[in-house]
């Protein structure tokens, strides 16, 4: 029995092959770069969302367990300022911080944004402000959220935000 080996279909595949196929994946490439680059900053504004809800939440069960709170609480910027584009370990030991922290669960890692909180217990209805201030696109801008809540009936409520929910001052919505 002879074996034939028949030569005359072509292998590989040919130029212009490539050339399509290399095309198709630049148009995907340039579509799904931009596409990822704003996941990534959503992402890491997501972490301050839930950060600033923490604090809130921190604040309220200290009043809770004390039955009041001292006028001018304050957790200075943690970690401290300037921010930059990169992950930094918090100090929850410091003052007002360790105050609140048993409220806060357990936060481990390290932060995009660095966090404050001022209590007003002496105002009519007491106020609480937490901020986050971050850059967190990597430009050289900082990246900012203010909230501002009430206590109403021993919970906080928020009053006032900037920049309004939905929006931030990167244009990312």
């Amino acid at each position: 029995m002879t074996w034939r080996i028949s030569r005359s279909s072509p292998r590989g595949f040919t130029l212009i092959e490539l050339m399509i196929v290399v095309t198709i994946v630049g148009v995907l490439a340039s579509v799904a770069i931009p596409e990822f680059g704003l996941m990534m900053v959503r992402a890491k504004m997501a972490e301050r969302t839930v950060i600033m809800d923490r604090i809130k939440k921190g604040v309220a069960d200290l009043y809770v367990r004390d039955g009041q709170l001292p006028d001018g609480l304050t957790g200075n910027f943690n970690p401290p300022l300037p921010p930059g584009n990169l992950r930094r370990k918090p100090d929850w030991t410091q003052p007002g911080w360790n105050r609140i922290l048993a409220g806060m669960g357990d936060i481990e890692g390290s932060l995009y944004y660095s966090y404050y909180f001022y209590v007003w217990e002496s105002t009519n209805p007491p106020m609480l402000l937490v901020q986050a201030i971050g850059d967190v696109d990597g430009d050289g801008n900082q990246s900012s959220k203010w909230v501002w809540y009430q206590r109403i009936q021993g919970s906080y409520i928020p009053s006032s935000e900037w920049p309004p929910t939905g929006q931030d001052d990167l244009g990312v919505y």
